[in-house]
């Protein structure tokens, strides 16, 4: 009866074994979740920065498709004469110039979010022919401000405007 053991009792190197094995599955199943906002934040972010984009391109073509005729095209900057006879003109402010605020604008308008920073623009017009109308092709980069690291994803839009022949 000497050698007998208490069968609900534990012994030291089994509690450590048990907590040890514990301990793993808590970073695992920690650095799981933390992986999963990460690219939740990410994916919210590139969402909500092509949107901003997408809109900012809505508003130049909706401008440029109704314009009686483009006067430049090219470094930033599209000068066009709108359908009232006005001209007019959109500018890519600071995007290539390394700046944290780069940003669309028409005239002395701002019409990209204050949210995102634009990191490039690219602007360019071709000349039509009988058959195609002139037409402006916009490229435009930008990614959210307040992010950092993998969150902060810079995103690309791009478009071709043809003007309407009149």
């Amino acid at each position: 009866m000497t050698n007998q053991r208490n069968v609900l009792g534990f012994s030291l190197i089994e509690t450590l074994i048990v907590t040890a094995i514990f301990a793993g599955l808590a970073i695992v199943s920690t650095q799981a979740i933390i992986v999963t906002l990460t690219n939740s934040r990410k994916a919210e972010s590139s969402v909500q920065t092509r949107e901003s984009l997408q809109y900012a391109l809505t508003v130049m073509e909706r401008y440029l498709r109704s314009a009686s005729n483009i006067n430049a095209a090219g470094s930033g900057v599209i000068s066009f004469v709108d359908e009232a006879g006005l001209t007019s003109t959109f500018t890519c402010v600071n995007a290539s110039s390394g700046s944290t605020d780069g940003y669309l604008r028409l005239n002395s308008n701002r019409i990209s979010s204050n949210d995102i920073t634009l990191t490039n623009c690219s602007f360019s017009s071709v000349s039509g022919t009988s058959d195609i109308p002139d037409r402006v092709m916009i490229s435009v980069t930008g990614q959210a401000k307040n992010l950092t690291g993998i969150e902060q994803t810079p995103i690309t839009v791009s478009t071709i405007v043809y003007l309407r022949v009149y």
